[in-house]
């Protein structure tokens, strides 16, 4: 008499997962009762930014691949580094002071927290002298680096005209005993 004994079943365990450099990912169940029985499945992957970069910091995506085997969802995740994006300094605000001293104020166009200030070096020069009757000009150029790069701002001071200074007079006088200054 023969006695027949039932098939074992697959046993199916926990998958090994691949994933290529496309964040694509397959799962790969084995049988454990019988090596050469191999199921792969295509996952589907999902993907979200887990920790987002700062101007400094660098920041995290978490890949998610999911699949379903045997009435059962399976899951693995993957992440890759999300570059820190820098500093974004713009054009400098400029501030003038009383005195003729200026700073230039940066600020990241990444995160408006990020805020540089420098003083500027500033000079000076006489651009319109300054006659009797007409006002002069006295320019300042502040001038900052920053990040690599120059930046400069110019203000003006206004020199009041000088007005006539009349000396002593010098006396002319004519044959007929007129006089002029």
């Amino acid at each position: 008499k023969t006695e027949v004994i039932p098939a074992t079943g697959h046993a199916y365990g926990e998958p090994v997962w691949k994933w290529n450099d496309d964040f694509k990912a397959t799962a790969t169940f084995t049988c454990t009762n019988d090596a050469t029985h191999v199921e792969n499945v295509t996952a589907e992957v999902t993907s979200a930014v887990t920790t987002p970069a700062a101007c400094e910091t660098t920041g995290v995506r978490t890949y998610t691949a999911k699949v379903t085997f045997e009435d059962k969802e399976y899951t693995d995740t993957k992440t890759e580094v999300i570059p820190a994006t820098g500093h974004a300094y713009g054009e400098p605000v400029w501030k003038w002071n009383d005195d003729f001293t200026a700073s230039a104020t940066f600020t990241c166009g990444n995160d408006a927290s990020h805020v540089k200030t420098v003083n500027a070096a500033v000079t000076n020069e006489v651009t319109t002298e300054a006659t009797c009757e007409a006002d002069g000009v006295r320019t300042y150029t502040a001038k900052v680096t920053f990040g690599g790069r120059d930046y400069t701002d110019t203000k003006t001071e206004t020199l009041s005209a000088t007005g006539h200074a009349y000396g002593t007079p010098v006396w002319k006088w004519n044959d007929d005993f007129t006089a002029s200054a």
